[in-house]
């Protein structure tokens, strides 16, 4: 069995309504034969274990033909990739591995925006 993220698989045809059901949804965009996911799933966990109540935090994976569109749209150049949503809009895409402590700086400045 191939290794998938913790995270909720958000399909093709839920992603619209998925991105507006928080102020803020993050989109880990993955593949399983990419080892850089998996640390990137263990550092999304302790993040949403901080954060879960304020975002919604899900998966999309890459090698689905029905999500290549939608990744390229989003400017997924590589893997691992975050994808931002704040308030239901596109708002940043982050390319490659990041430390838990970037993660939770962007995650708060993602809440920032939110609010304002």
């Amino acid at each position: 069995m191939s290794w998938s993220p913790s995270s909720k698989e958000v399909l093709p045809t839920e992603f619209v309504e998925t991105a507006s059901k928080k102020h803020v949804a993050i989109f880990h965009v993955w593949a399983s034969w990419n080892a850089n996911d998996k640390t990137m799933d263990i550092r999304l966990g302790k993040i949403a274990a901080k954060y879960g109540h304020q975002i919604f935090l899900g998966s999309i994976d890459a090698d689905d033909p029905g999500h290549w569109q939608m990744c390229r749209e989003l400017g997924v150049l590589n893997l691992p990739a975050l994808v931002s949503f704040v308030n239901g809009k596109h708002f940043e895409t982050l390319i490659g591995l990041r430390s838990e402590e970037d993660l939770d700086s962007k995650l708060q400045a993602w809440l920032n925006s939110a609010r304002a």
